[in-house]
């Protein structure tokens, strides 16, 4: 009785990671179907990863971002390091935005910001403060 209780709470849990993974990945098929407009704050999707030096510079700039503007977005966040699927959906991205699969690649109200750029700070900084 033991053994069958300790796989079952196993499959449980195999269960809920695979279903947090999908939803991690924004996607089950296909690019994600975002609308942007059902959202009161504005949506800042952004890929990274964990030992790239350019999105822990990315980083630094969203959280003063979101000290200066802490009502004005929300940050989804995927590593491409946990989950390769993700890869994917930035190529997919940038397919879509005629540009380049790279980390950091940031995606606000359907305009792209591939890699690290400090020109991009001030455009995604205007796009938040809506000024």
């Amino acid at each position: 009785m033991r053994v069958e209780t300790i796989l079952y709470a196993l499959i449980c849990i195999m269960v809920v990671i695979t279903s947090v993974m999908i939803g991690f990945s924004g996607k089950y098929n296909g690019l994600s179907k975002i609308k942007f407009s059902n959202f009161q704050k504005i949506v800042v999707i952004y890929y990274f990863s964990s030992t790239c030096m350019y999105c822990v510079m990315e980083d630094e700039m969203f959280n003063n971002l979101s000290e200066k503007y802490p009502d004005r977005f929300v940050i989804e966040k995927y590593d491409v390091d946990l989950n390769q699927s993700l890869w994917r959906d930035v190529k997919n991205y940038s397919e879509k935005y005629n540009d380049y699969p790279v980390v950091p690649y940031v995606i606000i109200n359907n305009k792209s910001f591939p890699g690290y750029n400090r020109n991009n700070t001030a455009s995604i900084e205007k796009i938040i403060s809506g000024k």
